[in-house]
């Protein structure tokens, strides 16, 4: 076209060899903006307007394409010629990386830091908490002890009966001395890798390299599979379901279903059930207390429910389940429920009669909650007699055993509950279940007056069964 001429032979005057060291990039950044700038230079000349250059953008891209026999020589060949082109990229990539297996680093330090704390502070919590529950127990035998000193004189006895009828759980005293830890800040989420984030996954050349022109060698492939944690099968998480206990009893009802309510030996499933004994199947009698399961948990429905065939059925080993993250280097034993015999104790301790002076060795059983410790002895005294320590075989808890073994025997097997908080002046529920003697289950029913036996449960690893 003779009325573009005067563009045509700017074009020719286009520089399209390579400067020295200059990249692929840096060298088709040069060349467009070049370009760019000639075909706003010659739309604006009068030249054209007056002489009807209606083909502008068509005239550029002709002289662009006479370029291209020289442009073939800067573009790399193979993926050896990394040079200016994929040099950049693979240190962004990297460094992409570094920041990605660094984070992981922290969180997983988080992690064990996390758990380890958790652990300690709900040792700590337990015990703070039964501190104050003995506390409170202290406190209401103190007022009421107060009470008795104060009736002395005139009118003594309707004062002396008064003083044994009132009821001091909600006393401004008492109240102070309980101590509620509350709960920790929440986990935060395991940390992961977002395929954009990524470096070798198609979502991040996607974002990063679409604009990119084809025809291009591809540059050295980066992954991050070990700064993500592709790589490491072990370190691969989860959600399991873990087992929690339940919060601290107490006397108000707890607006939640994921709890447990009692009325004396009746039990029944959620914290917000109504003090009445119809609530209970007809079995409860006395004051209601209620226990609900730790915030961000809920009640495990596997541990079943009283019912009015069972109204005395409790809390067994695993009342709630949280979910939480965990490694699966090693797999979660599987959990089951198995009946299995329940003791209650009356009075001091719960005897059982051998026969004849019999020589045990370890004694172990299941704790129910709100049970500290059970003190086991062998001894030749009978529940009538004075408990002796020298027959004292150790205790059991949640992580000991006792061992009698170096006892020289006696005719009689003692387990003596201790509760975590305090029985004076209120109820108590002493109870453990699957005593075993040398791990064989006790079979024998105990002596009448110092305790009962029903069917309960207990949760134990499925392959023990």
């Amino acid at each position: 076209d003779q009325n573009c001429v005067a563009l045509d032979e700017e074009c020719n005057r286009i520089d399209c060899a390579p400067a020295a060291r200059e990249g692929y990039r840096a060298f088709l950044e040069r060349m467009v903006t070049n370009l760019e700038g000639y075909l706003v230079k010659n739309t604006n000349w009068t030249f054209n307007n007056s002489h009807k250059c209606t083909d502008i953008m068509g005239e550029v891209e002709t002289c662009y394409r006479k370029c291209d026999n020289i442009t073939t020589v800067v573009k790399p060949q193979s993926e050896t010629v990394i040079a200016g082109c994929c040099a950049p990229r693979a240190t962004a990539e990297s460094g992409k990386c570094e920041e990605l297996k660094s984070r992981r680093e922290a969180w997983l330090e988080y992690d064990s830091c996390y758990d380890s704390a958790l652990s300690n502070w709900e040792t700590v919590k337990a015990d703070q908490e039964a501190q104050g529950l003995s506390r409170m127990g202290q406190m209401r035998s103190l007022l009421r002890i107060v009470c008795i000193i104060d009736s002395f004189g005139h009118n003594q006895k309707d004062k002396l009966q008064a003083c044994m009828n009132k009821n001091y759980t909600q006393a401004e005293e008492v109240l102070t001395m309980k101590i509620s830890a509350g709960y920790p800040e929440s986990k935060l989420e395991i940390f992961t890798c977002n395929a954009s984030e990524v470096p070798g996954s198609p979502e991040f050349d996607s974002l990063h390299y679409s604009h990119l022109p084809n025809g291009i060698s591809a540059c050295p492939a980066v992954t991050c599979e070990d700064a993500c944690g592709l790589s490491d099968s072990s370190q691969h998480y989860k959600e399991v379901e873990v087992c929690v206990g339940l919060g601290a009893w107490q006397n108000k009802t707890i607006d939640t279903a994921e709890g447990w309510s009692r009325m004396g030996a009746a039990y029944h499933v959620g914290a917000n059930i109504t003090c009445d004994s119809y609530s209970f199947f007809n079995a409860g009698s006395g004051n209601c207390s209620y226990a609900a399961c730790p915030e961000n948990s809920f009640r495990n429905t596997e541990d079943i429910a009283s019912s009015a065939a069972n109204p005395t059925k409790g809390p067994g080993g695993c009342p709630c389940k949280m979910v939480m993250q965990r490694k699966t280097t090693t797999p979660l034993p599987v959990m089951t429920t198995i009946e299995t015999k329940c003791f209650k104790q009356h009075g001091k301790a719960v005897y059982w009669d051998l026969g004849s002076a019999q020589s045990l060795g370890t004694v172990t059983a299941d704790l129910k909650p709100g049970v500290a410790r059970v003190e086991v002895y062998v001894t030749n005294n009978g529940p009538e007699d004075t408990l002796s320590t020298t027959g004292f075989c150790g205790d059991i808890t949640d992580s000991t055993t006792a061992d009698c073994s170096g006892k020289s025997g006696g005719r009689f097997l003692v387990l003596k509950g201790v509760t975590a908080g305090s029985c004076v002046m209120g109820d108590c529920e002493i109870e453990w279940c699957q005593v075993k003697v040398d791990n064989v289950e006790l079979a024998q029913d105990p002596m009448d007056g110092t305790g009962t036996v029903y069917a309960g449960e207990v949760v134990v690893p499925e392959t023990t069964r």
